[in-house]
């Protein structure tokens, strides 16, 4: 239980199984960041390989991989579009 007494279980780690048993185990952590939700996944780590998650009001923002170019994301709060026949196909007369 963390200090307000919520439970801080958090996944630690996933084992796939790949078949002709041979297994990929993938480790979960926190991030370095205090501003971090510690129920995001900050770092996900593979073969010693390690990326980094970071959120933002609990929306992935951005995704850095231990080499190369990271990813980052935008959300948009826009209504989805109109799919109704009348506007697909413009006014009929």
């Amino acid at each position: 239980m963390d200090g307000a007494g919520y439970p801080t279980a958090q996944l630690a780690s996933v084992t796939q199984d790949l078949g002709n048993g041979q297994t990929r185990v993938v480790t979960f952590a926190e991030s370095d960041d205090p501003d971090q939700d510690p129920w995001m996944p900050g770092l996900m780590t593979y073969l010693g390989r390690t990326w980094q998650y970071g959120f933002v009001d609990g929306e992935l923002r951005t995704v850095t991989p231990p080499v190369g170019p990271g990813w980052a994301f935008e959300y948009s709060t826009a209504p989805p579009p109109d799919l109704s026949a009348s506007s697909a196909l413009g006014t009929l007369m």
